[in-house]
């Protein structure tokens, strides 16, 4: 009972050094934006100024998700100590102090009364969106519940995370004694995108075996958030959001993942990512969020390294939301390059280390962890022959190919498979949303069109995907396909 009662006191410990420091980091982020009230496209019951305090609820989930944990991996890659609850609470401390002066120095109190503000700011906004949280907490839960300890942890993500918590080699088992040896930052280690590792060890240093179970259902409620966000967006009413979350947190497919992987991870911190960043022209100030934008789009591109074809939709949204200036055109072409300077910025800061492991352990930035699995073969489309370092489908090469577990060829394949998990009803929606979407807000249109159709092709033409799971790699651009279905609902009940 005495130890049980010691492990309580250090997972509530734990808890408490990730959500305080993550509401200062909320606070810094938000706290005077002068977010505007108003629902979606139309209006709505925004009621309130549930907009800004949902937005604080979202940062504080993205930052205490991930942002510790993958400061404390990166130390770790460079040189430094294993991941633990020390160096992740110790990076979570650090972030938190510099958070708490810059929101000292823009109120101009007093740490300990800049403290206690921005944590009543945080309290009041949970209580102002106390729906939204109502519902993520709920859908957390069930995540909890259905996490699935039985299929072990010899996962290419579990191996490599091995290597960032455990101090000495294993004995007796030839695979982990390998994997507990690597360099993480010089060897590609089991084919493992280093983002979601660095998110992993870190939960599990701060929680122990208890961190996967927590980090699924922290999952699941970071996907309601994002997804009353959207619908909330979108909509312009709260049923919406709350629909949202039915339709993408409580989607068959995406709840019948029984653990943690590097597409549920991706879906988890791009939602409310996308949610954010379409309501960045809600906000007076728009252009200090695109820093903390950009680091978190910078983390999810280390999750899925594809999603790099989708970040021209974040550029977009991010010269769009900036407000002309006042004069000259060449006022507002500086404000606007300033905005985007900001989200760069964020972006190379927390890609760095990924970029520098990619430079070292494969020979280049531009080659990723799956390229070594395969030997160089040669394509041809429209007169220019080219090589690449994997295998790629029509229209590079003469016929479509077909590959175990793929009836189809991929591009015939993906259509037909969300076709199976959504059924024809919301496929039909989601095409709808997809051209109406373009009545209702241009830039918002761009944006999705960005996000969602220069990935969605480039892993078209891609093949010899042998596993069933790699289907699951259209769950990265699920947050999308909930807009598209949201204005396309949206059209059909109007």
């Amino acid at each position: 009972m005495v130890a049980l009662l010691g492990n309580l006191a250090v997972i509530a410990l734990s808890a408490v050094l990730l959500l305080v420091p993550a509401a200062l980091v909320a606070d810094a982020v938000c706290s005077g934006d002068g977010a505007d009230d108003g629902g979606g496209d139309g209006g709505g019951d925004g009621g309130g100024d549930v907009g800004e305090a949902h937005d604080r609820l979202l940062w504080l989930a993205l930052w205490a998700a991930g942002g510790p944990q993958s400061l404390a991996f990166a130390l770790f890659v460079l040189g430094g100590p294993h991941v633990s609850n020390g160096t992740v609470g110790a990076a979570s401390l650090i972030c938190g102090a510099l958070a708490l002066a810059l929101v000292a120095r823009r109120t101009g109190l007093g740490p300990l009364d800049a403290l206690r503000g921005a944590l009543s700011r945080c309290w009041r906004a949970a209580r102002r969106a106390r729906g939204p949280l109502t519902v993520a907490l709920a859908v957390a839960l069930v995540y909890l519940l259905r996490y699935d300890e039985s299929l072990g942890d010899a996962s290419c993500l579990h191996l490599a995370t091995w290597n960032a918590i455990a101090p000495t080699p294993a004995a007796g088992n030839h695979l982990f004694d390998a994997v507990l040896a690597a360099d993480l930052l010089r060897d590609n280690v089991q084919d493992a995108r280093l983002g979601n590792v660095g998110v992993l060890a870190g939960w599990l240093g701060l929680f122990f075996q208890l961190g996967p179970r927590l980090l699924f259902a922290t999952v699941g409620g970071m996907i309601a958030l994002g997804a009353w966000g959207l619908g909330w967006r979108i909509g312009g009413r709260r049923a919406w959001g709350y629909a949202a979350v039915v339709l993408l947190a409580l989607q068959p497919w995406v709840l019948s993942l029984p653990r943690l992987d590097e597409n549920l991870l991706t879906l988890a911190f791009s939602t409310p990512l996308l949610a954010l960043a379409l309501r960045s022209d809600r906000v007076q100030e728009p252009g200090r969020r695109w820093l903390a934008i950009g680091a978190a789009l910078g983390l999810v591109l280390t999750l899925r390294h594809v999603l790099i074809l989708a970040a021209p939709a974040f550029a977009w949204l991010a010269w769009s939301a900036a407000p002309p200036a006042a004069g000259r055109a060449f006022d507002s072409v500086a404000r606007r390059s300033g905005t985007l300077a900001r989200l760069a910025v964020g972006v190379a800061v927390t890609t760095a280390v990924e970029h520098l492991h990619h430079a070292l352990a494969l020979g280049s930035v531009l080659r990723f962890e799956s390229n070594p699995q395969w030997p160089t073969y040669p394509y041809r489309i429209a007169g220019l022959d080219f090589s690449w370092q994997g295998m790629l489908g029509w229209p590079f090469v003469e016929a479509p190919i077909r590959t175990p577990f793929n009836p189809f060829p991929t591009a015939l394949q993906w259509p037909l498979w969300l076709l199976d998990h959504f059924g024809t009803v919301l496929a039909v929606v989601i095409a709808i949303g997809a051209v109406t979407v373009w009545a209702r807000s241009r830039r918002v249109a761009i944006a999705l069109a960005l996000w969602l159709l220069p990935a969605w092709l480039a892993l078209s033409v891609q093949e010899a995907w042998d596993y069933e799971n790699k289907q699951g790699i259209a769950l990265c651009l699920f947050a999308g396909l909930l807009a598209w279905l949201l204005y396309g609902l949206r059209t059909v009940v109007e």
